[in-house]
């Protein structure tokens, strides 16, 4: 039997037009295949000079969250981790953005899973788009790529032993491994007397720099704080 030509056209129209209204209104199905996670070979600092003024890469302690969290399910607490990375702020050389109008609702789930190696939870890794990546003028996937970056320009000191220490000691056994840290560019906080984390400044670039609002706010070298084990 031979087919009306107009037909056969009619009818191939009305299937693209029902393939678009399916991807309109599914949109997460498009998302998740075509987005790639971060890698990070292929990181390049972004020229976000008028942006922000530099970052700051946050490390926390993760004995100290999980033990002042103990209903947290997260694979953080689930393992144990020593330092995991807590974010990647976008600062101002007074105060910081937070929170900036983006596009971007939802993370890839390829991106988050990417993430947990060093950010041992799918919640933690959301906020800190949701907070700080969105005020980076980047996407979700080179936001990454720099938070990655970052934490791997960072040599971490092993603190796994239970022990007191000074804020000023932690500060030291960074400075010592890490070639261009100072002082002024690294600071510790403390929550209930334990080991809370390590900031330290960075630029764009992700080289150290100094910070002197964020190294005001920190411990003072002299305070004594405990540092729970892994």
């Amino acid at each position: 039997m031979k087919l009306n030509k107009s037909i056969i056209i009619g009818v191939g129209a009305m299937a693209i037009a029902g393939i678009g209204a399916y991807n309109y209104q599914h949109p997460q199905k498009i998302k998740s295949i075509t987005s790639n996670a971060p890698q990070q070979d292929d990181f390049k600092p972004a020229d976000n000079s008028k942006s922000f003024d530099f970052y700051v890469l946050s490390l926390s302690w993760s004995p100290t969250y999980c033990m002042l969290n103990d209903g947290d399910k997260s694979i953080q607490c689930k393992d144990k981790h020593n330092f995991v990375v807590h974010g990647l702020w976008p600062q101002y050389e007074h105060g910081y953005p937070r929170e900036c109008p983006s596009n971007v609702k939802h993370l890839d789930y390829k991106t988050v899973q990417s993430m947990l190696d060093i950010m041992p939870s799918e919640r933690l890794v959301n906020i800190e788009w949701d907070r700080h990546g969105t005020c980076s003028s980047l996407s979700p996937d080179k936001y990454f790529k720099t938070v990655r970056a970052a934490y791997n320009s960072v040599k971490i000191p092993n603190l796994a032993n239970e022990n007191r220490f000074k804020a000023g000691d932690i500060e030291s056994e960074f400075i010592k491994i890490n070639q261009g840290l100072t002082n002024s560019m690294v600071a510790v906080t403390t929550k209930e007397g334990k080991l809370n984390e390590v900031r330290i400044c960075m630029t764009q670039n992700l080289e150290f720099r100094t910070c002197p609002e964020v190294d005001k706010n920190a411990a003072r070298e002299n305070y004594r704080l405990f540092v729970p084990a892994p």
